[in-house]
């Protein structure tokens, strides 16, 4: 689940993918047709399970629309062992936490694991391919620059993975659609 980007933020993030590609290897970068935020992964699921997933989404929805700040390099779990490369999703109004509080509980319902971690919004641009990369801070700093993103609706994707990596295709949206 998470939340498409407007065309003027993905192309701000694939911008920011594409200084960091040329300064860190080892990484497989996100196509820009991919990039969205992340709110809850859910991994495997049934596809009896949509319905009740887009039940949750709607409760999710109450909490929107919403504003994000977008901008920010990080990693998981860290810059110097970078396993994940992301952009981050600030949120301005509190609303996306309440949005992920609603879809964790809800898809908990269907089965699908709580997160233990405590949850960050950000948009994931890169994967470390075989051992995990190192960003420079410095290097990070230097992509300081924010967007503002209005979001409207919640998006069920479903991950096709293939040879050239995954693909996602749009299930369901709920909300009032903000992006293409």
């Amino acid at each position: 689940m998470g939340l498409f980007l407007t065309g003027d933020v993905r192309e701000f993030v694939s911008a920011i993918a594409a200084g960091l590609e040329r300064e860190v290897a080892g990484v497989r970068w996100v196509p820009p047709d991919n990039l969205h935020v992340t709110l809850k992964f859910l991994g495997s699921c049934d596809t009896s399970q949509v319905e009740r997933l887009v039940e949750v989404m709607g409760a999710a929805a109450g909490h929107l629309p919403l504003t994000l700040g977008i901008g920010h390099v990080g990693a998981f779990p860290s810059l110097a062992s970078a396993r994940v490369v992301w952009v981050g999703a600030h949120d301005l109004e509190g609303r996306v936490q309440k949005v992920y509080n609603v879809l964790d509980r809800g898809v908990a319902r269907c089965g699908i694991p709580r997160e233990k971690r405590p949850y960050r919004a950000h948009i994931t641009i890169g994967r470390a391919r075989k051992k995990p990369a190192c960003i420079e801070p410095s290097l990070a700093d230097g992509f300081d620059s924010e967007m503002k993103l209005e979001v409207g609706d919640i998006v069920l994707f479903e991950s096709v993975l293939k040879s050239s990596g995954a693909e996602y295709k749009v299930l369901e949206r709920v909300g009032m659609p903000t992006a293409p």
